[in-house]
């Protein structure tokens, strides 16, 4: 149990990767009396016994300062591919028929609203990667 403590400690207060979440360790709690142990994050809370302590760690991953910004960035790519396949829709639509171009109009508006929003949330991401989490 020794190597698992030793892990836990130098755990504490660094970036890691976990269930494709870049977590910020803020606490960890080592329990030797009922062997378990306790990992506080900017995301979560995990508790765990030692006897699965080190099976469990091996999925957690240093977190570069990018890593974030590329795992938020891949969770939005695939709305960015639905937003496209919208839009050429629309094209084929109103090329077929003039009498679409309100609806698609509407629809263009409410795309552009989407990605605004993605924007804005890319953003957030970028300056929270920069302060190393939400807490900082």
């Amino acid at each position: 149990m020794k190597q698992l403590e030793k892990l836990l400690k130098q755990m504490e207060n660094g970036r890691y990767q976990y269930a494709n979440n870049i977590h910020h360790v803020k606490k960890i709690v080592i329990d030797s009396e009922n062997e378990k142990f306790e990992i506080t994050t900017d995301l979560n809370v995990f508790s765990r016994k030692f006897e699965s302590g080190l099976a469990f760690l091996k999925y957690w991953k240093p977190a570069e300062d990018d890593q974030q910004i590329v795992t938020y960035t891949g969770k939005e790519n695939g709305l960015a591919d639905e937003m496209i396949a919208i839009l050429k829709d629309n094209i084929k639509k109103v090329q077929a028929n003039p009498n679409y171009v309100k609806q698609a109009t509407t629809i263009n508006s409410n795309v552009s609203s989407i990605i605004n929003v993605i924007k804005v949330k890319m953003a957030f991401a970028k300056q929270i990667g920069k302060r190393g989490g939400y807490d900082d």
